[in-house]
């Protein structure tokens, strides 16, 4: 994007639009794209703007009961050139990391005819704005000159035919998978993706972070999924030439060994960060938040230990659940997860009225897969402590189980009997009633249009009330712990895995 002409925000005034960044000549209307870059500090729009942030004009929705009938703003499609009557202003922070940074307004591709667009972008140094080996020629404007340009969010949109992203598990058990993102791109020209120098040098390739996202008709920002590229297939023989990239989230990283490794008594998180450290994680660790802290006791001698095992176990020592969030950023938090957050309604059927979005299929299980009414865990000291929690009631119903979900958990760090009991104790009382449970829902934005803004933003974590509408309404409580979802250019397909919290 060439640089946007400056604009001074500190005169905007919303009812006045001559103090407005006004239309880049030849425009005479405001435009998709438009974007000014701040000179000063203001206030637009309401969004507070610093120098240097961008200022981009997007089409101003217009929302239920907005203007009359033959005003400037009613029905005005957002696709054309804008009065002032149809234009908002939407600040992009440049201050803010690259892995907060959204895309520009505009990226990606209009996701069918919804008012929501897509964006795949990667981060690396494009053609663009580089001057690469053999560029250039003698006396020519770049020969020599050095290049300041820097690797940035790309969109690559174009050309994708669909996106299967896997997040979580599809039990709840603490030890997450690492988020998987497929992508397969139509690319006949090889325009997109070329392993071969000299187009490999402006093109992603393997190694390059890449993530999915969605803005809304309103230009909320939704990320979805973030990775990195880790495979490229090329089908490059009979036409037409399709290629699929695979990525992977910075948890793939941690599959290194750290010989040795021994560590003193201390607490979870000091370990924690320890160990990232020691792994190499580069991403986001001074944003981490730890639910609480535990004291851990010490290695008694030094081992050979799998970063990713040894961060695992030190967050289940400590009753955590380690994973990435929507940005890639990493997360600790209790575990199991708490009910936190607003709860989408889910029905099975339409037909009577009842609120929530429909779900395509759902699968009520009535087993024991998830059952643990005898939950027991030990440290690795000796002797060891052994810490368990048993639901006396729920063995003399179902009898004992106990092995479900990583347990009964041995070796663990925690370093009191006091520790190792308010885990074994928040376990049982989660999973020593469940029974029946809703174990995965389908749901499709084709079939339920409401899916999409559930599905843009959908997290592990998310609290769903699942009701079966017929013959009886019967309502159960879940968390959402994986998801299975497709992206097509106007559709989402999901499966959605739950653990159930209503005791049955």
């Amino acid at each position: 994007m060439p640089a946007p002409p400056p604009y001074n925000p500190a005169g905007f005034v919303l009812a006045d639009p001559a103090t407005w960044p006004q239309p880049i000549p030849p425009a005479t209307l405001y435009q998709p794209g438009m974007a000014w870059t701040m000179t000063a500090a203001g206030v637009v729009d309401g969004q507070p703007v610093a120098a240097g942030d961008l200022l981009f004009a997007v089409h101003r929705p217009r929302l239920y009961g907005d203007f009359d009938y033959g005003s400037g703003g009613y029905g005005s499609p957002a696709g054309q050139d804008w009065t002032p009557a149809d234009v908002a202003f939407l600040a992009w922070y440049t201050s803010a990391p690259p892995e907060h940074q959204p895309p520009f307004p505009y990226s990606g591709c209009k996701f069918g005819d919804t008012g929501w667009w897509l964006i795949i972008d990667a981060y690396y140094l494009d053609a663009t704005d580089s001057r690469l080996y053999g560029d250039g020629t003698y006396g020519d404007g770049t020969y020599g000159g050095g290049s300041t340009a820097t690797a940035r969010w790309v969109d690559i949109t174009a050309g994708y035919v669909d996106v299967t992203i896997n997040r979580g598990n599809n039990d709840g058990a603490p030890t997450v998978d690492a988020i998987d993102i497929d992508v397969t791109w139509y690319d006949p020209d090889w325009s997109k993706w070329d392993l071969a120098p000299p187009a490999a040098y402006y093109l992603p390739a393997v190694g390059t972070p890449l993530r999915v996202s969605f803005y809304d008709p309103v230009w909320r920002w939704y990320p979805r999924a973030v990775g990195e590229i880790e495979q490229i297939t090329d089908v490059s023989g009979a036409p037409p030439r399709f290629v699929t990239v695979q990525a992977f989230g910075h948890v793939m990283d941690l599959d290194r060994t750290l010989l040795r490794w021994q560590r003193p008594a201390e607490t979870a998180s000091a370990r924690f960060l320890a160990l990232l450290t020691a792994a190499g994680w580069r991403y986001g660790t001074e944003t981490l938040v730890f639910p609480g802290d535990t004291n851990l006791h010490a290695d008694p001698a030094p081992r050979d230990v799998r970063a990713r095992d040894e961060l695992d176990r030190t967050a289940v020592s400590a009753g955590w659940q380690f994973d990435t969030d929507l940005y890639g950023l990493p997360r600790l938090r209790t575990w199991p997860l708490l009910e936190l957050g607003p709860v989408v309604a889910v029905v099975d059927c339409d037909d009577h009225g009842d609120p929530g979005v429909l779900a395509t299929s759902i699968d009520y299980v009535a087993d024991h897969s998830q059952l643990l009414n005898i939950v027991s865990a030990t440290n690795t000291l000796t002797p060891p402590t052994v810490s368990q929690a048993v639901d006396q009631v729920s063995v003399a119903i179902y009898g004992g189980r106990d092995n479900a979900l990583g347990f009964p958990a041995t070796g663990l760090a925690f370093a009191t009997q006091a520790d190792g009991d308010a885990l074994t104790s928040r376990v049982a009382a989660r999973y020593s009633r469940i029974v029946t449970h809703v174990d995965r829902l389908a749901a499709d934005t084709l079939v339920d249009p409401a899916w999409l803004p559930v599905l843009a933003g959908l997290d592990t974590g998310a609290r769903l009330a699942v009701t079966r509408v017929h013959p009886d309404p019967w309502t159960l409580a879940c968390i959402v712990v994986g998801a299975d979802e497709q992206i097509t250019p106007d559709r989402i397909e999901t499966t959605v895995f739950t653990t159930t919290t209503t005791p049955t």
